[in-house]
């Protein structure tokens, strides 16, 4: 799930670069900037779309690589629902 909540927050900021192309600051990818926040938020709407249409990656037992489930290792990830 981290990476494709990253990928989603990159293609935001490649959308960003297409979008304002030169216009954007040296400082747009500093934390807090409103660059990175729309990168940030969109981010977090692209994955709550896709807990919704599979919901089972997000309830799934995962197994890492060590072969301990993910569940044992941080706890029951699952989400609360919807707000």
């Amino acid at each position: 799930m981290d990476i494709l909540r990253t990928l989603a927050h990159e293609l935001v900021h490649y959308s960003q670069h297409q979008r304002l192309g030169k216009k954007m600051p040296d400082s747009a990818g500093r934390t807090g900037s409103p660059y990175e926040n729309e990168a940030h938020a969109k981010a977090g709407v692209i994955m709550r779309h896709f807990q919704n249409r599979y919901p089972e990656f997000f309830s799934a037992e995962t197994v890492a690589e060590d072969g301990e489930s993910v569940n044992a290792q941080y706890g029951d990830q699952t989400p609360l629902g919807p707000e």
